[in-house]
């Protein structure tokens, strides 16, 4: 093998070495925060969530559109996961009028929809967990 070619594998394989390490911590790191900001399950009540959900930080009522929602902050998790995903927001969940789950969101910071939502709501009360 001549010189050149071997000078290019000694860098070339373990930089794609290290891109596949990298990915695989990524990919881990999504998987492991996204585990500890779910709720428990697809239909949770909100007395659910509050038992065995995520932990949470805030609860806000709105009025949207004549009905009452809940909206509920979470915490970003502690631990390495986070430091590698950096979340722009901590997750929010929104309970419909009948306190059950109706969506989320991972991001909040990411979500134009959450912030064009809570502008068209008018907020009723607010409180700190």
């Amino acid at each position: 093998m001549n010189r050149p070619v071997k000078h290019l594998l000694v860098w070339l394989v373990p930089a794609i070495a290290l891109c596949v390490a990298g990915a695989g911590v990524f990919i881990w790191a999504m998987d492991d925060y996204g585990r500890k900001i779910a709720p428990p399950e697809k239909e949770v009540s909100l007395e659910t969530f509050y038992a065995e959900g995520p932990l949470a930080f805030r609860t806000e009522k709105y009025l949207h559109e004549g009905q009452v929602f809940t909206v509920v902050t979470g915490k970003i998790p502690d631990g390495l996961s986070s430091w590698i995903i950096l979340p722009s927001g901590p997750p929010v969940y929104l309970f419909d009028a009948e306190e059950k789950l109706s969506t989320w969101i991972s991001d909040s910071g990411e979500s134009p929809w959450l912030r064009q939502w809570i502008r068209d709501s008018k907020l009723l009360a607010t409180t700190d967990l």
